[in-house]
């Protein structure tokens, strides 16, 4: 829904380590968007992107809305960001009719995007998944590697606690 996207972008604007704005993540969710409208092989599930002139129109608006938040000097408030999502729903319904769970989510995703690679907002039909994968168990030795950039050698970021190779002594930058 509307609502879980804005409080997912909500929530996350204020307590992410980043302290990313509503406005550039709102931002980010409108180049996702325009990436899934550029993308012509989506034509053959959403056939209304097939209609030249319809996703012109819808193409058009996001790029106002781009340019209206570009030019802001603030942040914008949840209420503005409210506004701008559902706006964007209400376009895409004139124009190419996308299901609105479609809107959301790439909105959604394009959002959490501009805080890191791997903040992401847990859609209600990816729950069960996510808890498996939280319960899940791992095999191997515990350690993060990094990709040393001036020597190109692999090298131990941190060993992970109570594991087998912290336990054998490996410590971070080995």
């Amino acid at each position: 829904t509307p609502d879980l996207a804005l409080a997912a972008i909500n929530n996350a604007s204020y307590r992410h380590i980043s302290a990313t704005t509503i406005r550039d993540m709102a931002l980010g969710g409108l180049d996702v968007l325009e990436m899934l409208l550029d993308t012509s092989a989506m034509t053959v599930a959403f056939p209304g992107l097939a209609d030249q002139a319809k996703l012109a129109e819808f193409n058009d608006y996001i790029d106002d809305e781009r340019q209206r938040l570009a030019d802001l000097n603030d942040d914008i408030s949840i209420f503005d960001l409210r506004k701008t999502l559902n706006r964007l729903l209400y376009i895409n319904g004139e124009t190419v009719e996308l299901p609105d769970q479609v809107v959301i989510h790439e909105f959604g995703a394009g959002a959490m995007n501009t805080l890191d690679e791997f903040t992401a907002i847990i859609w209600p039909h990816e729950l069960r998944q996510f808890y498996k994968r939280l319960g899940s168990s791992f095999i191997g030795v515990g350690v993060q590697i990094v990709n040393d950039p001036i020597t190109g050698d692999l090298k131990v970021f941190t060993p992970l606690s109570g594991m087998p190779a912290q336990r054998a002594g490996v410590r971070a930058e080995d």
